[in-house]
């Protein structure tokens, strides 16, 4: 049973398509780690527009994998980013965001092996 993951939207837009759902994933995983290494660099360098588009560009990626638990961290991320508001909040929901990427990057590998 996995703890971050669902991957029931995935599966009902692709009709069931394995192939679909498996190169939906390895996407994923190949295009995440990069946005969260900007967004790290973005947030050393306190460049919170780029952090605010960062966060913006997961958003939908996260809700295709069915990463419930970040939605609201990654909202509260790009807006406090774009507005510069609550900016003393910010590091904790990087933090967060990795955290949670990085346990639900297991999960995901292990669902495609099991397809």
């Amino acid at each position: 049973m996995s703890q971050y993951i669902d991957l029931t939207y995935l599966h009902e837009i692709s009709g069931g398509d394995a192939f679909i759902v498996k190169k939906t994933v390895e996407k994923f995983l190949e295009s995440t780690p990069g946005i969260l290494e900007k967004m790290t660099l973005h947030l050393q360098e306190e460049d919170y527009p780029e952090l605010g588009k960062a966060a913006h560009k997961l958003k939908s990626s996260v809700a295709y994998m069915g990463i419930d638990s970040l939605r609201e961290t990654i909202l509260a991320l790009e807006h406090s980013a774009k507005n510069q508001t609550n900016l003393a909040q910010v590091p904790g929901l990087v933090a967060e965001v990795h955290e949670v990427l990085q346990a639900a990057y297991g999960e995901l590998r292990a669902a495609i092996a099991a397809l």
